[in-house]
């Protein structure tokens, strides 16, 4: 008989998707998700906090899916680790890629190219109706009822998630951006994309996408450029 199985799930829009593929070629766009896969299921001590089999992508063009059953140690914690990776990695392109998402805890099927259920259902939900601007949140309980099951520091937390202004965690991708690898280049490309869309675009749900962005990272990279 044919069961569900509870798992941290996080579903993905990478906003801006369809013109990177009329810009870049396959090989590029494949490599993002190659690196992902092979090189950041975050390892500590050089042992993997979940063994790479156990992680499960399922990408559908500009949408992603990564599920992880909730029974294995760590499980949440690495979802976290590979959504903010993937966000940085893909602001880091040369034409910047945003992602929009949500992560919750529930029942999901998978059997092949099949993958449905309620724990799906609700992280698509997340994603679509209440993420709104380019961040990955997660639901405050999904959190508090984590750390209760786990021994990590509380400074994990601080510096991977912050509690946005509207009742979600939010993965704190800004400060990664800024300290992992940043280059001046990189900050430069992201002012230039922010001015130029609210610049062209008048849009209301576009430009507060774009406010919310220019809000959260546009005082950090001006403060690496004084420091620098």
């Amino acid at each position: 008989m044919r069961k569900y199985t509870d798992c941290y799930i996080a579903f993905l829009d990478l906003l801006g998707f369809k013109s990177l593929i009329g810009n870049t070629d396959c090989e590029e766009i494949a490599q993002i998700f190659d690196e992902i896969n092979q090189h950041y299921a975050i390892n500590e001590n050089e042992t993997p906090m979940v063994e790479y089999d156990e992680i499960h992508y399922k990408v559908m063009s500009d949408s992603i899916c990564v599920y992880i059953n909730s029974e294995i140690e760590n499980s949440l914690l690495v979802l976290i680790l590979l959504c903010t990776f993937l966000q940085v990695r893909l602001l880091r392109l040369t034409s910047p890629i945003l992602v929009r998402g949500g992560i919750t805890k529930g029942d999901i099927y998978a059997n092949g190219d099949i993958l449905f259920g309620p724990g799906l259902s609700g992280a698509y939900v997340l994603e679509s109706n209440l993420a709104k601007y380019p961040r990955v949140i997660i639901p405050l309980n999904i959190i508090d009822d984590y750390k209760k099951t786990i021994q990590i520091k509380e400074s994990f937390f601080s510096s991977f998630l912050f509690e946005d202004f509207d009742g979600f965690y939010s993965i704190n991708y800004f400060d990664t951006f800024m300290a992992w690898g940043y280059k001046a280049e990189d900050g430069e490309r992201v002012k230039k994309l922010i001015y130029n869309m609210l610049c062209s675009n008048c849009q209301h749900d576009v430009r507060e996408k774009y406010l919310y962005l220019q809000s959260h990272i546009i005082p950090k990279i001006e403060k690496a450029k004084e420091q620098s």
